[in-house]
């Protein structure tokens, strides 16, 4: 059995809450049982770091698996260190590695984005929510290296993981592989607070009154727009689809503000008395359906006997 621990190095320059961030990762299984060898754990990592890449990339609307040199969001996502190996039952710790994060961030606050990352995924596969192929396929080797009937159990701080470790095991994994009953729902417009811009590339993310955070791309045709719209609610029409409870993508087409109603003087906070309406509007007694007939207004049979019966004249 391999323990891989979380916790601060003073060496590393991390934030000055990481000293609670413990992650500790649970490794069991045929070849992880009285330490691991060294091929199987760089298989280990090698996994689990695309797990994390992968899972970040398609929760935002990119693709899976991409080939080059990760880029500043990736390499943030799944940066965790290495700082100590014990003896005995290989214990390994590791540390949220503190990076130049990218602008695209506004939702981490003081947490990484390594660990706010890594507790969504885990939160996902709890919850048995859908999870991208490559993520599933990635979770897969990781828990193989351990061996055949291999595990991973994952215990994250209680600020992120409040409902304890979660086991990632073979029939756990291997449901996340199944379809979904009914594919992600399509979706054509959303609206929502404009909350998030990155120019290079073109992408921003809109969170829907709902709750709902849709990972957008957008035409750089619509990068003026798109600067002039930062902040306000807005309503956005392309091709999109629900990933999740939570989570969708979508590519934009177009955008628009939300136009916001105006109240005029027609509307006052206080009550004003009849009385001054029916003086103001020139009314001095009761109209009658008459009031509401229009002299130019030319109508057929049928017309004439709807006003009749509503009037309760005779038609003609």
């Amino acid at each position: 059995m391999m323990r891989v621990r979380a916790s601060r190095d003073e060496r590393t320059p991390v934030r000055a809450n990481d000293s609670e961030h413990h992650v500790k990762l649970t490794l069991t299984g045929e070849r992880a049982e009285r330490g691991i060898p060294l091929a199987d754990f760089e298989s280990f990592i090698d996994a689990f770091i695309a797990a994390l890449r992968d899972y970040d990339g398609a929760r935002r609307g990119e693709a899976t698996r991409k080939a080059g040199h990760p880029e500043r969001r990736a390499d943030a996502a799944s940066a965790f260190r290495l700082v100590r190996v014990d003896t005995g039952s290989a214990i390994a710790t590791l540390v949220p590695e503190q990076l130049d994060e990218p602008e695209d961030t506004p939702e981490l606050g003081d947490l990484p984005l390594a660990l706010t990352n890594l507790a969504s995924l885990v939160n996902d596969v709890a919850q048995q929510r859908e999870v991208p192929e490559d993520v599933v396929d990635a979770l897969e080797r990781a828990r193989r290296a351990c061996g055949e009937h291999g595990a991973i159990e994952v215990d994250l701080p209680e600020e992120v993981a409040p409902d304890g470790p979660v086991l990632l095991d073979r029939d756990r994994i291997a449901r996340l592989a199944r379809p979904p009953a009914s594919g992600p729902a399509a979706v054509e417009s959303v609206s929502g607070r404009l909350h998030a811009v990155n120019l290079e590339p073109d992408r921003m993310a809109i969170r829907s009154g709902d709750g709902v955070e849709w990972a957008c791309r957008y035409e750089e045709a619509l990068e003026p727009k798109v600067r002039s719209l930062l902040g306000e609610v807005v309503w956005a029409r392309g091709e999109g689809r629900l990933t999740g409870p939570l989570r969708g993508s979508m590519r934009v087409e177009g955008i628009e503000p939300v136009v916001h109603g105006r109240q005029t003087e027609l509307f006052t906070p206080e009550r004003v008395p009849l009385d001054v309406l029916l003086e103001r509007q020139g009314i001095g007694s009761p109209q009658g359906l008459d009031a509401l007939e229009d002299d130019a207004w030319v109508g057929d049979d049928a017309d004439e006997r709807y006003l009749a019966a509503m009037t309760g004249s005779s038609a003609m």
